[in-house]
């Protein structure tokens, strides 16, 4: 009989950790072009974490370089400001780190585990001069999401 309610046990745990996944619940976007050119990027990143990639935090990597056209494709770096980044409305520790083309936010305390359970992630950010102008019109070009996320995204706005 025991041997029986193990077996039941285990099965409903299992079937709880099935139905649990780790992802970005919805990656909303804010960009408000400054006048001189720079734009102020907020976004808010909803997640769901459960200890499998998301463990202390997330991290966001964003491109170091573009080709400048105008300059016959020269790399330029992008020059970034964190102004803000929160957790479920609260300060959070980050880190900035360089790798390759890859300028990361490493966002959370490196000795803290966060709960499992959806969060929200916030982070502000200015890029220096991102609008494009030319005599026939001006562009923003900018890959609001990014290319890293090794978690799928439900929803982006």
């Amino acid at each position: 009989m025991v041997r029986y309610l193990l077996l039941g046990l285990v099965a409903c745990l299992c079937a709880l950790a099935a139905g649990a996944e780790e992802k970005i619940n919805r990656f909303d976007v804010d960009i408000s072009v400054q006048a001189d050119g720079d734009i102020l990027v907020t976004e808010n990143i909803d997640v769901t974490a459960e200890g499998s990639q998301i463990r202390r935090g997330i991290f966001r990597d964003l491109p170091r370089y573009y080709a400048d056209d105008a300059h016959e494709g020269d790399m330029l770096p992008y020059q970034y400001d964190v102004r803000r980044v929160r957790r479920d409305g609260n300060k959070e520790p980050y880190a900035i780190e360089t790798e390759g083309n890859a300028f990361r936010i490493r966002i959370g305390d490196a000795d803290v585990f966060i709960e499992h359970g959806e969060h929200t992630y916030e982070i502000q950010y200015l890029v220096k001069n991102q609008i494009r102008y030319s005599d026939d019109r001006d562009e923003l070009y900018w890959n609001v999401t990014g290319n890293y996320w090794l978690l799928p995204i439900d929803e982006a706005s």
